[in-house]
Parts: C-alpha cells; sequence; structure tokens
C-alpha cells in the first residue's frame, strides 16, 4: 500500500513537470514571438501559475507610472488578471503605503501569507486564503508584483509552489521588459518618420513656396493695373499664412509630447532640438520661479521660443543665439542672434504670429534687426492670476 502511494506521488510530481515545463515552451514561444497574438505573453504567464498552482486568482500590478523610481513609486495598477472577477480586478489601484503588494515592491521580499492588508474589491477579500506575492524585478529594476491566491480552505502554498510562483514571476518581468522595449523602438520609429518629414518641409517646401512669393513681390512692382498688383499682393499675404501654418506643422511633428515635463524643460528642450537639429551655438539662461507659468502661457511661449529661433536659423542664418527667459512679475523672453538680420520686407513672415500673440495675451513684442545683421527679439507678457499655476491639495 505504501509503495502504492509512493507510486502516486512520483507520478504527480512526474506529471506537475511535465506540465510546467509545456507551459515554459509555450511562454518563451510567445515572449520571442514578434506576431500579434491572440493572448499576449503577460496574460498567457497569469493564466498558466493560475493553472499550475491551483489559483482562484493570480494578478500583476505595475506603478502607475513606469518612469519613476521604485522609492516615489506611490500607486500600482492591475494590468493582468486571471481567475474570479478579473474583469473588475483590471484597472484598480492599490496605494504602496499600508498594503501587501506595496510592501514587497519597496522591500524585493517575497511574501506568503494568509490574509492581505488593503485587499481589492473582488480580489483576496473573503476569509483567510493562501497567497504568494513576488516582486517582479529585471536587473536592479522594479517592475512589479505578481500575487497568487487560492480559494478559502485550500491547502497553504510549499516549497514547489513558492519555486513555481518565482519562476513564473521572472517570465512576467521578462514580457514587462520586452513590451517596454518594443514600445520604446516604435516611438522612435515614430519620432525618425515625424523629424524627417518635419525636415522635408522645411527643406524643400518651406524655401519653395517662399521663393515663390519672392518673385510674386518682384512682378508687383512692374505691374501698371492696380486692381491685378493689389490681387498679386493679396496671393503673397496667402503664400505668407501658407508658411506660418507650414511651420506650425513642422513645430507639432518635432516636438516631443509636453507630458508632464515643466516650463523650463519644454523651453530647454525647445531649445536643445533646434540646436540639435541646424548646429549653431545657442545659450540659455532662465531666471525666476518658471514653475509658476501656466500650462495655457507656457505653451505659447514654446511656440515663440521655436518660431523666433527659427527665424534666426532659417532667414537671418545666425550661427550664435542668445536665450534668456525670466519670471517676475512678468514673464520675459528675450532672443538675440548674429547673422544677416531679418529685412523689413519679410519680417512680417512667422514673426506677424509672434508679435499678435503676444498683443492677444496683453503684453508686447519687439522685433529689432539692426545694420549690423543682428536679430533682437524682446517678448514680455505681464504675469495675471490666469497665467500662474494654482496649487491644489489634494485629499485620500
Amino acid at each position: 500500500m505504501a509503495i502504492q502511494n509512493d507510486d502516486s506521488i512520483f507520478f504527480d510530481r512526474v506529471r506537475a513537470s511535465a506540465r510546467r515545463a509545456s507551459a515554459s515552451r509555450e511562454i518563451f514561444a510567445a515572449l520571442l514571438s514578434d506576431a500579434d497574438l491572440h493572448v499576449q505573453p503577460l496574460q498567457l504567464i497569469v493564466e498558466r501559475a493560475a493553472e499550475l498552482a491551483d489559483a482562484e486568482q493570480v494578478i500583476v500590478l505595475v506603478p502607475v507610472d513606469p518612469d519613476q523610481p521604485r522609492g516615489d513609486v506611490d500607486q500600482l495598477v492591475v494590468s493582468a488578471a486571471v481567475g474570479v472577477h478579473a474583469n473588475e480586478l483590471l484597472g484598480q489601484e492599490v496605494p504602496v503605503s499600508g498594503s501587501s503588494a506595496g510592501e514587497v515592491f519597496r522591500s524585493g521580499e517575497p511574501l506568503i501569507a494568509d490574509t492581505f492588508r488593503h485587499p481589492m474589491q473582488a480580489f483576496a477579500d473573503v476569509g483567510k486564503r493562501p497567497a504568494i506575492v513576488m516582486l517582479l524585478r529585471s536587473g536592479q529594476q522594479a517592475l512589479g508584483v505578481m500575487v497568487v491566491v487560492r480559494n478559502a480552505g485550500a491547502p497553504p502554498f510549499g516549497d514547489e509552489n513558492f519555486d513555481l510562483a518565482r519562476d513564473f514571476a521572472d517570465y512576467a518581468a521578462i514580457a514587462l521588459t520586452l513590451a517596454t522595449a518594443r514600445r520604446h523602438a516604435s516611438e522612435q520609429t515614430v519620432l525618425a518618420d515625424r523629424d524627417r518629414i518635419a525636415h522635408d518641409l522645411h527643406d524643400h517646401v518651406i524655401q519653395r513656396v517662399f521663393a515663390i512669393g519672392m518673385d510674386l513681390q518682384g512682378v508687383t512692382a512692374r505691374l501698371r493695373s492696380p486692381q491685378l498688383a493689389a490681387r498679386v499682393v493679396q496671393s503673397v499675404d496667402g503664400l505668407d499664412a501658407v508658411i506660418d501654418d507650414i511651420r506650425r506643422s513642422v513645430f507639432k511633428l518635432q516636438r516631443p509630447a509636453a507630458g508632464r515635463r515643466s516650463f523650463a524643460q519644454r523651453i530647454q528642450d525647445a531649445v536643445e532640438h533646434l540646436g540639435d537639429d541646424h548646429g549653431e551655438v545657442t545659450t540659455l539662461s532662465m531666471a525666476g520661479p518658471m514653475a509658476t507659468v501656466s500650462d495655457e502661457l507656457a505653451d505659447h511661449a514654446e511656440v515663440v521660443v521655436v518660431e523666433v529661433l527659427s527665424n534666426a536659423v532659417w532667414q537671418s542664418a545666425a550661427a550664435n543665439i542668445s536665450v534668456e527667459v525670466s519670471v517676475t512679475d512678468e514673464l520675459l523672453i528675450e532672443i538675440t542672434g548674429d547673422g544677416s538680420g531679418i529685412p523689413d520686407d519679410q519680417r512680417r513672415i512667422g514673426l506677424a504670429n509672434v508679435v499678435q500673440c503676444a498683443e492677444d495675451l496683453g503684453g508686447q513684442c519687439m522685433i529689432a534687426s539692426p545694420p549690423d545683421g543682428r536679430i533682437h527679439v524682446c517678448w514680455r507678457i505681464p504675469l495675471q492670476d490666469s497665467y500662474l499655476h494654482t496649487t491644489a491639495v489634494a485629499t485620500i
């Protein structure tokens, strides 16, 4: 009888090992595949983990903001779930502070427990149930946690279950790392395409439209019919508007999404981006409480900096440019550069919007192009209450 029991235990282990090996092969195939799978690798991993561990629920929680350092993460969100109430669990958030999942995320130490602190609705919230919480890591980086839970009254997890959870946590970490790498590669491809299109728009389209406008201006002086001359001038103004539209499109293509960038970071990025593309020497200085500038005013200021720098580079051929931004009771942006200057008959191209923007915001803009070939733009906006950030205090 004892021999039969031993044989039964042995064959159970063999079958469990075979199931585990089969699941591992399936997961590796999914991780290495570039095809769009019906079941994404991370979801496949939690499904197989639930099957092999006889679990009622398995979830993966990741930081709400994956780019934050581990010590700054305060919320984890469910990104994959399987088992009872799986659809209800997806997207639920758990605070790092005071929760079992957060404890493992912060410490990096696995946890075997029969209760949870701060249980989520519909997850591990009925009675005491065996559970394992494992950190998902890539090198020294914490990517999230995996939680495996059995039914109430089920046998506690043993060492073999702990090893299983650890292996599947490693698989999940690989899946998250690959997904991030592929997303970044896709974003870089899109950004490269956008940059190429932006350069083509400037290097070919804008210059050709500008040349046509200059030719038409030359023809206007030789026309004897005032009506015909007026129509040509109107067409030139239309071409100027087209150039402005193209420049705005180029700006939108080239600039990264504002996201959570501060006003100072947005100005710095705009200056560095143009310098990287064209090779001129640009110095930037900022002074004052930059964080007080509202997002709306920051949007306008960013466009102004890009527009003026574009004119300084493209029209004035400036090689050395200085950008000074200061915040006091007004926002002051002062840009100077060398080069050939901007002739009076071309000054309205591009820069007219900068002047109009300042006036619309209750400020003013001065544009000067001295005989020595320099360009000087001074854009100032009084900081009314509507142009200042207001800090809201959130309560939990």
